[in-house]
């Protein structure tokens, strides 16, 4: 056997022997987890960056107020999880998360809310962003804005290494933290709500290529997306159970499910039927799987549905899947008070559980 051969037998047994020692580390240690190779890091804002009308984002990158890793006493603090959706593609003040905090506080539920969204992301990283850097901010609960019209798609995509070794995933976080890229800028100068992102061709063809697939009757690639989606959920909900952290979800449909006439222009692209479609089955989905894990989740759906027939006013920027300032304020209405009464009985069971009144 030749030097080169020797080499490569020790790095496969010093690579199955890591293997080994991590997945271990993994059952003594159920925190013990690992940023996945889809990382947020490469989407996340760049610090202090400039946004829409001046607004700067903190010194993490996040598009919020600077907010330290202590939280002062009593205070009861929310981590927000998401992408585009949470993050805003609006100026702070309108963000659907500013927002929805201002709304907790009319209530008086004595909180503060920290946006952690990050654009384009996904299940896959909204479990990497939590375990690296949400936990250690010490929240009492966790809110996460699950957008449909994606975050299948995202979250169901990992290099295949990753999904079967926890030690090449182990190895891949090392370098990732070692070195962090510079981040992004997501938006500038002063903010036009009724500016065109693209042409209504590019529109439609987008929603066909990323936002149909959930939609589809009997679409097998979404099922196994949405398995794999799933489970990156269900390890936050794990962890959260182990900290005694409340968790909530909160269910943002795609715009392709609340607008009959673009559903009318995705079929006709499509060259399909209207039957071949069912645009609330991820909801369904969704809420089956919830309810038997004993997740608290508020479905936007039907809500959004029932305000755009009355209104017929559009939550959504022109040719665009993000909330425009009036869908911000839409669905941080809707949210409001029924987060805040999550918010309740989360301190209820805390107090219970520690004998604290307070």
């Amino acid at each position: 056997m030749n030097r080169w051969a020797i080499a490569a037998a020790t790095a496969a047994g010093l690579f199955i022997a890591l293997e080994a020692g991590v997945r271990i580390c993994g059952l003594v240690d159920p925190l013990c987890v690992t940023m996945p190779d889809d990382t947020y890091m490469r989407y996340r804002g760049k610090p202090h960056a400039r946004e829409f009308n001046g607004f700067r984002l903190n010194s993490r990158g996040y598009k919020d107020v600077e907010f330290g890793s202590v939280k002062k006493p009593g205070v009861f603090r929310i981590i927000g999880l998401g992408d585009s959706y949470t993050y805003g593609a609006v100026p702070y003040r309108y963000g659907y998360m500013t927002l929805l905090e201002d709304e907790i506080e009319t209530a008086g539920c004595g909180c503060e809310v920290l946006n952690l969204g990050v654009p384009a992301a996904g299940p896959v990283d909204y479990l990497s962003l939590f375990v690296n850097e949400g936990l250690s901010l010490g929240p009492d609960m966790v809110l996460l804005n699950l957008y449909l019209g994606d975050d299948f798609y995202h979250g169901g995509t990992r290099f295949r290494l990753y999904s079967w070794s926890v030690a090449a995933t182990w190895i891949n976080s090392l370098i990732a933290n070692r070195w962090p890229p510079e981040g992004r800028s997501f938006g500038s100068g002063v903010y036009r709500d009724d500016e065109m992102l693209q042409s209504e061709g590019s529109y439609i063809r987008h929603l066909v290529r990323i936002e149909s697939g959930p939609f589809l009757r009997d679409n097998r690639e979404f099922r196994n997306d949405f398995s794999s989606s799933l489970r990156y959920l269900k390890e936050i909900k794990k962890i959260c159970d182990l900290k005694g952290i409340g968790f909530a979800v909160v269910v943002c449909p795609a715009e392709l499910q609340v607008y009959p006439r673009l559903q009318n222009k995705v079929v006709r692209e499509m060259h399909l039927r209207k039957d071949n479609f069912d645009f609330s089955l991820p909801n369904r989905m969704l809420g089956r799987e919830f309810e038997r894990l004993g997740v608290d989740y508020l479905d936007l759906l039907e809500p959004l549905v029932r305000v755009y027939a009355v209104r017929g006013r559009s939550f959504n920027k022109p040719n665009d899947p993000h909330w425009n300032i009036y869908g911000n304020r839409v669905a941080a209405r809707l949210v409001g008070p029924w987060f805040s009464a999550r918010i309740t009985a989360c301190k209820k069971e805390r107090a219970f559980r520690t004998g604290n009144p307070r």
